[in-house]
């Protein structure tokens, strides 16, 4: 099958030297979709969606979710290379609860892994009114038990931003804590949030939830956003999500330092629709995400307006060490704070062309300084801090950089 590579380098330049990725360019599969709906009036047929790709023993395995017509169950699917799929004989894999049940209606939006010995799977249910993550474990991929404790990550209290539903889950075992990403909605907003465990079935949500949300007016994500991917490589996090701005729904990439404060790529979105009559011309949604070596690879769900499939794509990325550099750099500049309005953590990034003194302060709306952030001599670069607002008020607030003679200052909203 012929498959064009781009290359994609994206260079940033922090105070220090730094290994840096980024998968900004992406080349659809000419094969494309990989996976397609199953024949009429089957458990899925009339959509295959938001696949979870893991490779164990150099085969490729998917759990995805199909739709008959409102109704969602999951299957699964065997590839040698990530492109070819089989599907189950004994699809669908996990079905609907009881009737009356929290996952009764509809189970969909798989996410898995495995520990060496167990399948661990986390899900949507719906019980048609309420969206909810529950958790279920298998010995081979095939056969689940779901979990007593479900649904294992609830809804948030009333008036909370996560209140009306959760979906969409992500996970990564880091070592011996499961680490999710999640899609959060109050019923009108839609956000992402965090969570961690030590056993994949007890959750304790994010202080700081959510930890990040939709774009400005105007923007490519200004509606609402949906299906955090995330790839943890040492110590920096990437972000594959799909948003919607009230016409179209595409895939965006985000980076951090912690997998909590997330900068959006000023690129985005990365993956956009097909031309008018392809098979992915409506919508996108981000399903999988995996980087082998180089080359990441993505299995995203598109929508021609009538069904859901299942396609293929990459990014080749090139790892580049670098030092700053002056001249790369020609003007001061103070970026606005990101995610603004927060809660309560949020990050500041600024750009020095030049080394010399720098100060950044936090001022009320009295202009009191409430906090000095920064108050020291720093190299030429980009730079970026994280602000954690836990012991202030909700409220307005300014930050003020000051570098010489450049100063600058912009205003940031905490909402508690």
């Amino acid at each position: 099958m012929n498959r064009k590579i781009i290359i994609a380098l994206v260079v940033i330049l922090f105070g220090g030297s730094t290994d840096l990725f980024a998968q900004t360019v992406w080349t659809k599969d000419s094969g494309n979709p990989v996976l397609s709906f199953g024949t009429f009036g089957s458990w899925e047929g009339e959509g295959a969606v938001l696949p979870s790709v893991i490779i164990e023993s150099e085969t490729y395995k998917m759990w995805y979710h199909g739709n008959n017509g409102g109704i969602s169950r999951i299957g699964y699917a065997s590839s040698p290379d990530g492109v070819t799929w089989t599907k189950s004989e004994s699809n669908p894999v996990l079905d609907l609860g009881p009737s009356g049940s929290w996952d009764g209606v509809s189970i969909l939006e798989p996410t898995v892994l495995f520990d060496g010995s167990i399948y661990h799977m986390w899900y949507q249910g719906y019980d048609g009114s309420s969206r909810r993550i529950g958790y279920a474990s298998s010995p081979d991929g095939v056969t689940w038990t779901k979990s007593q404790a479900n649904p294992v990550l609830d809804t948030g209290s009333v008036g909370s931003w996560d209140s009306s539903e959760l979906r969409s889950p992500f996970v990564i075992l880091d070592g011996e804590l499961y680490r999710m990403w999640y899609t959060g909605s109050d019923g009108s907003d839609q956000q992402f949030g965090y969570a961690t465990s030590t056993d994949g079935v007890s959750w304790t949500k994010h202080v700081g939830n959510p930890i990040m949300g939709r774009g400005v007016g105007g923007s490519w994500d200004d509606v609402w956003m949906a299906s955090p991917r995330v790839i943890m490589d040492g110590s920096s996090y990437e972000m594959l999500y799909s948003a919607f701005d009230g016409s179209n729904v595409r895939i965006g990439y985000a980076t951090s330092q912690d997998g909590l404060a997330w900068i959006k790529y000023d690129g985005n979105p990365v993956l956009n629709q097909g031309s008018n009559g392809t098979w992915d011309d409506k919508f996108l949604f981000v399903g999988s995400v995996r980087l082998d070596v180089s080359t990441y690879e993505m299995w995203y769900g598109g929508f021609d307006g009538g069904t859901w499939r299942i396609g293929y794509a990459t990014s080749i990325v090139v790892p580049v060490s670098v030092q700053p550099s002056e001249a790369l750099i020609e003007t001061f500049s103070l970026s606005q704070n990101f995610p603004n309005p927060f809660n309560p953590v949020t990050v500041i990034e600024y750009a020095l062309p030049k080394s010399g003194d720098v100060s950044l302060t936090i001022y009320n709306l009295l202009g009191e300084e409430v906090t000095r952030l920064v108050s020291e001599n720093q190299q030429a670069g980009y730079h970026k801090v994280n602000l954690d607002a836990s012991s202030l008020v909700s409220g307005i607030y300014f930050y003020r950089l000051q570098a010489g003679d450049f100063v600058r200052t912009r205003k940031m909203v905490l909402l508690k």
